[in-house]
């Protein structure tokens, strides 16, 4: 082996692991999504912001988003309504 062979296989090595390490938009989908359904939707809009930063043309976490937020309001809403009776 020459003086290149152990520099080389540390660095395919590192490369291999940090290609496994980047999350895909469907992890941060999915883990959004899970966090969703438990009800834990403040979670859930950190995990698409945390996607979206890195994933900004990810159509299906903006939705997600967007929905979720459009029924945060709707609660709020409803919440006023129901004070002012």
């Amino acid at each position: 082996m020459n003086a290149w062979t152990y520099p080389l296989l540390a660095f395919a090595l590192l490369t291999s692991m940090h290609a496994r390490a980047q999350t895909t938009a469907e992890d941060y989908f999915n883990k959004a999504a899970r966090e969703y359904v438990k009800e834990e939707k403040i979670a859930a809009l950190r995990t698409l912001d945390q996607g979206l930063r890195a994933h900004p043309g990810d159509a299906r976490m903006r939705n997600l988003a967007e929905a979720i937020m459009k029924e945060q309001q709707q609660q709020q809403q409803q919440q006023s309504a129901q004070q002012q009776q």
